[in-house]
């Protein structure tokens, strides 16, 4: 069924019921086709919108628009966290800098991770340009609920503590599409 099949309904229903009345039938006839036309005009509807619902519940796929490289952020913690990314490019930077996309060159983006949630940061660096580094004023800060900031991490102390195969600090930040910090857990 579809969007299309409602208002010829609610027209056609219209108009037979003036039809009805205008004619020269008994008052119970007219009333008793007046009570079943409602009542099928209800089981209709409902029809429809569990039709519409359940294709509105249908999991689409996400699609990322871009291809850039991530950092996860995964929380182990008994609280609810949020963490402020700061991924922003000085313009002296950008000038270097041979591509990223300037859509997710941001300055302090806040993630709120409840417990046990993840979540991923878009970063400007494409996936396929690894000779981009990070900004030299990246930083990302772990606070809790009240603003308190528990952990702090600069671009060492981030590389030195994300969950990664490559032993050279380089291949960490160069040859990865994707990074993953776990906050909270015991390494």
């Amino acid at each position: 069924m579809g969007e299309s099949f409602i208002l010829p309904l609610i027209i056609g229903f219209i108009f037979i019921v003036i039809k009805i009345f205008k004619s020269n039938q008994i008052l119970i006839l007219k009333l008793l086709f007046y009570f079943m036309s409602i009542i099928g005009f209800y089981f209709t509807i409902t029809l429809l919108i569990a039709s519409f619902w359940e294709q509105g519940r249908d999991i689409q796929p996400v699609e990322k628009s871009d291809d850039t490289k991530e950092i996860n952020f995964f929380n182990k913690t008994n609280q609810t966290i949020n963490v402020i990314v700061d991924f922003e490019y000085s313009k002296n930077e950008i000038v270097k800098l041979s591509r990223i996309n300037f859509k997710y060159n941001k300055k302090e983006v806040v993630l709120n991770l409840k417990k046990e949630e993840s979540k991923y940061f878009q970063t400007p660096i494409l996936s396929i340009d690894s000779k981009a580094p990070f900004p030299k004023n990246f930083n990302i800060k772990i606070t809790d609920s009240t603003n308190k900031i528990i952990k702090a991490y600069n671009k060492d102390e981030f590389f030195n503590n994300i969950v990664t195969i490559n032993k050279s600090r380089k291949d960490r930040e160069y040859v990865q599409n994707n990074w993953v910090l776990v906050i909270g857990a015991n390494r």
